[in-house]
């Protein structure tokens, strides 16, 4: 455990050593100090050090003692040795008294071991502590048993001024040199030179140290949230009693305690000029900086509102906090489905009408206060056939019902190993099938190294430097939305770093703090030690403070309003709803008042329903994952999986569900090709938000946590064309909100069979967990035949090949299926339909090119062929919505060629009949789901003047027939269309074998 200095609560934590060796015969004892901010109990060394010291010893360090110094002394060869000061998990320090390492390594210390050798000196080399009057210089001395330093050849020189007598300063027990200069030295660097000699070797070593400045401004450069603060620092000199402090030209005066002051002050918005003052007999001092602070005194602004008929009915609900008047501005913004403007967009309250044309309707208004002040709220309004709905709780946006999440880490997706990198891959993304970019954290951290979505966040507002710039960012975001590419990032709101300015801040000025309470403390708040979540860097926030919610409230708001990103993962989000439930209510509302259509992901458990109110749109789905790799471990079952994967969420909510993920072991390091295409099949074929982690596509083998190797792309089994092939069937088939049935079959615990259905469509797959082929049956007719007990089936396998199968009810449960191990199959459904594209228009083609064809569907360039004698019509079925046609659009519908000889019977093969619908579900004659108000609504294809006045059991409703080409204005209510070719014999229900081309284009 943790503690701060004086309060005795701890952690383990271990020192990692390594070395560059020279040939030398002796060891050198030499004394590591752990004297860190925090002082941990429990300090050991563990690693490859332990291979190198002589001796036998548990490596367990002594401490701390009064001071809070821990110690331990190894005997070590001549080298140069790199460590660390390392806790519990994966955080790590360096020891702040030595320098700091190069560039290349910024979190590790290095020490020259030699006899004699200096190994610590104080102030430190190169650092930013600092000398004050009264400080003594210090050196500390290492060398081998029986070859100590003469005390006499001790020779020290401070910026070339030899100190006289310097062995009067040298403590031989303690292996120690101190010495207090008797003038003050100037502010700024001096060098220090040390040289000594002993029986074995002699020291020469230069160091710069800084006298530090007379007076100075101590707290971190940050732009503050809150205006009440305590301005602290020190003076060089001790003479000084008391600084004057002035903000904005209003002093105040406090005390000087140990060369330190801190002096309470109250902020304004914007540029705060802070000058602190002292006088003494040795002279005036002074020094000043601008503050610059973000204060929340804008309006504050929600819509509320409700739906009545087609009218909308909002309502600005806003306040000022500095009690000014407000004056309001309603827009809609550009891109709704169709250009509409509020009648008087100036008023509080408003409404507006929606047409009868689906879609989303976003509006917007701005509140501005008379010193220009400005907030803005929005809000959509989803029209659907006759219903309007809010935005809210139980609605979501319509693209995340579609999201396709692909999962990055910046500094292992490219080579540039930065956001510029990203930006330059996104193409890869969206060739993939991916339509929604999660990026793991890009803001600035300690340690960073890398952008390797270090957790460890000091500035909540500003992009690291490893990662790039604030414009690399808005850079990617504008280049993603170009290409359809919805943007989450992740924050961690559950605790910040141990080194973020507001611990910092408590850490040093303790009850005085005005960040005290923004942390939750063992005791005393600032007075005790901090709690903290699984490392000790990672100090837990207290979410029930008021003004730690108003602060990430305002963090979540900043990154949308600024950047434009679509919505955000939050880390570890299951604590921060234990400690206070209100906590992610209100991150939300700052959320969705600005972009009600964003998506809130939660990393917690999808089992945590309660997350889901008011806070979270999807949850992670972990047991999912346990359940899945339990069967390719061959120690669970497919029941157990199957209760997983239909396991109820709450209306409008989702799990997100994933094979891959960052926090796990990748799963080609353990099974197969074929097995990681089996999970990740499974992840893709059923509902929930789906989620690639960056690499999976290519079989990356890359350990836990290692975010610093790039991707490897060149997928050596080919398993990312696999990939696209299962992201092309989920886009074109499934929808988050769709609904898992399962199938069963004759595999027993092998094979997991199940069917989902999206519109006119059913896509039935079929997963063998085993490394074994399987045969099996499947009892799939009851899930599509709606009661029927004879219908015709047309299976389209389109993974992994491209070969058909007609069946009919009474033999569909009697066919066997064969799986090779860990193998795939996935095949659309549709009653009575053959899916066909690729012929020229006006092209005659003949029945032997119609049973050939096996193309997919182009919904452009659709080729429809009717049934085969004596079976029922085969009409197909157009999802307008998925086209992007909504009620209103002007569409052509035409014909494209016909059949190449003469058709038995009086059928009329020269028209194409068609009707539309609000449901895909095709039922027989009259009880089809018909859109009021359809052209020609309620005929019969037996009431056409092509067709006899006797009505046969196949027919279905007409509402228009196409000769050639017809214009038509899709009416409202229309979700589908069927298309069918007319049967008009009167007698057998005759259809030839006949092919027919139709195209539905915008006008």
């Amino acid at each position: 455990m943790v503690c701060s200095k004086s309060k005795l609560a701890c952690v383990a934590v271990t020192v990692v050593l390594s070395w560059t060796a020279v040939a030398h015969a002796e060891y050198i004892p030499v004394t590591f100090r752990f004297n860190m901010p925090h002082i941990y109990e429990t300090v050991s060394i563990r690693g490859v050090v332990t291979e190198v010291h002589q001796g036998s010893q548990d490596f367990l360090m002594d401490g701390p003692n009064a001071e809070g110094l821990q110690t331990i002394t190894l005997n070590l060869p001549p080298g140069t040795h790199s460590y660390a000061y390392q806790d519990d998990g994966p955080a790590y320090y360096r020891d702040p008294e030595q320098p700091p390492g190069p560039e290349h390594d910024p979190h590790n210390s290095f020490i020259d071991v030699a006899d004699p050798m200096v190994s610590y000196t104080f102030p430190v080399d190169l650092s930013s502590s600092a000398l004050r009057e009264g400080d003594p210089i210090r050196v500390l001395f290492e060398y081998s048993a029986g070859n100590p330093i003469n005390p006499l050849s001790l020779g020290v020189t401070i910026d070339g001024d030899p100190v006289i007598s310097p062995h009067l300063y040298y403590d031989a027990l303690a292996r120690e040199f101190s010495y207090t200069p008797a003038g003050l030295l100037a502010p700024g660097e001096h060098s220090l030179r040390i040289q000594a000699t002993s029986a074995v070797g002699s020291i020469d070593k230069t160091i710069t140290f800084i006298r530090a400045l007379d007076i100075d401004i101590q707290n971190a450069e940050f732009v503050l949230k809150k205006a009440n603060i305590v301005i602290y620092g020190e003076l060089a000199r001790a003479d000084h009693t008391e600084v004057d402090v002035y903000v904005n030209g209003l002093k105040t005066t406090v005390p000087v305690v140990d060369h330190a002051y801190a002096a309470p002050v109250e902020l304004s918005d914007g540029e705060n000029l802070i000058r602190v003052e002292s006088t003494s007999a040795g002279g005036d001092v002074f020094f000043e900086r601008v503050f610059q602070a973000d204060l929340p005194i804008k309006p504050v602004l929600e819509i509320v509102g409700s739906t009545a008929g087609r009218q909308a009915y909002l309502e600005a609900v806003a306040t000022s906090p500095l009690g000014l008047n407000l004056t309001y501005l309603w827009s809609m913004e550009p891109g709704n489905p169709v250009d509409i403007q509020f009648n008087n967009p100036a008023l509080a309250q408003n409404s507006i009408e929606i047409p009868q044309i689906n879609g989303e309707y976003y509006a917007r208004v701005t509140v501005t206060d008379e010193n220009g002040q400005e907030s803005y709220a929005r809000v959509f309004v989803k029209s659907e056939g006759e219903s309007l709905e809010l935005s809210g709780e139980s609605l979501n946006a319509a693209w995340i019902d579609k999201a396709i999440v692909y999962e990055l880490t910046t500094s292992s997706f490219s080579d540039e190993a930065n956001l510029n990198g990203i930006t330059a891959r996104l193409d890869e993304i969206t060739e993939l099938g991916a339509n929604t970019l999660y990026i793991m954290p890009v803001f600035e951290t300690e340690p960073e190294e890398n952008c390797a979505g270090n957790y460890e966040m000091v500035d909540y507002f500003r992009i690291g430097v490893m990662c790039g710039t604030e414009q690399d960012f808005r850079d990617l975001v504008d280049a993603a939305h170009d290409r359809d590419i919805k943007v989450l990032i992740d924050l961690t709101f559950n605790h910040t770093s141990d080194r973020h300015p507001f611990m910092l801040n408590a850490d040093r000025l303790n009850g005085m703090s005005p960040y005290k309470d923004f942390y939750i403390w063992e005791g005393t708040p600032g007075e005790s030690p901090y709690a903290y979540s699984g490392w000790t860097s990672f100090a837990l926030l207290n979410v029930s403070e008021m003004e730690v919610q108003q602060y990430f409230g305002r963090v979540a708001e900043y990154w949308i309003d600024e950047f434009d990103v679509d919505g955000y993962r939050l880390d570890t989000a299951h604590d921060p709803y234990l400690r206070d439930p209100e906590f992610w209510v209100v991150v939300r509302e700052y959320i969705k008042r600005i972009k009600p259509e964003a998506l809130i992901m939660a990393e917690a458990n999808v089992i945590d329903f309660h997350l889901f109110k008011n806070r979270f749109d999807t949850i992670y789905d972990p047991d999912l994952r346990v359940r899945l790799l339990e069967l390719l471990r061959e120690t669970g079952s497919i029941d157990e999986l199957d209760s997983f994967v239909r396991r109820v969420n709450p209306p409008h909510k989702f799990p997100t569900r994933y094979a891959d993920a960052n926090n796990y072991s990748r799963l080609a390091a353990e099974f197969s090709p074929e097995a990681v295409i089996l999970a990740h099949a499974l992840v893709f074929t059923i509902n929930g938000i789906p989620r690639v982690w960056a690499g999976a596509e290519y079989g990356a083998t890359n350990e836990l946590y290692d975010f610093d190797t790039t991707v490897d792309r060149s997928d050596p089994h080919g398993m990312r064309d696999d990939f696209i092939k299962l992201l092309s069937i989920r886009k074109k088939y499934i929808k988050n909100s769709g609904r898992v049935r399962r199938v069963s079959n004759s595999a027993g615990n092998r094979v997991y069979s199940y069917f989902m259905r999206d519109g006119a469509t059913s896509l039935l797959t079929a997963l063998n967990f085993d490394g074994e082929p399987a045969t099996f049956t499947m009892d799939f007719v009851s899930k599509i035949a709606d009661g029927r007990s004879s219908f015709k089936l047309n299976i389209n396998e389109e993974f992994p090949g491209t070969t058909k199968m007609e069946l009919s009810a009474q033999n569909a449960s009697e066919m066997e299926f064969t799986l090779p191990g860990y193998g795939v199959q996935i095949f659309s459904i549709n009653a009575g339909l053959v899916f066909r594209s690729g012929f020229e228009e006006g092209e005659y083609f003949t029945e032997t090119e119609a049973e050939a064809a096996t193309f997919p569907l182009d919904p452009r360039f659709t080729y429809l062929r009717s049934g085969e004698q004596d079976d029922p019509l085969d009409p197909l079925i157009i999802d307008l919505e998925a086209l992007g046609y909504s009620p209103g659009t002007q569409v052509s519908l035409a014909r494209l060629g016909f059949y190449q000889g003469q058709p038995s019977g009086a059928d009329h093969l020269d028209q194409i009949s068609g009707v539309f619908s609000s449901s895909p579900i095709l039922l027989e004659r009259y009880e089809l789901n018909r859109v009021p108000g359809a052209i020609k609504s309620g005929e019969d294809f037996s009431s056409s003047n092509t067709c006899t006045d006797n009505p046969e059991p196949t027919d279905i409703p007409q509402d228009f027939l196409i000769d050639s080409e017809v214009f038509l204005e899709i009416p409202l209510g229309a979700k589908f269309l069927f298309i069918g070719v007319p049967d008009c014999y009167n007698g057998d229900n005759e259809d030839p074998n006949d092919d027919f081309g139709f195209r539905i284009s915008p006008i």
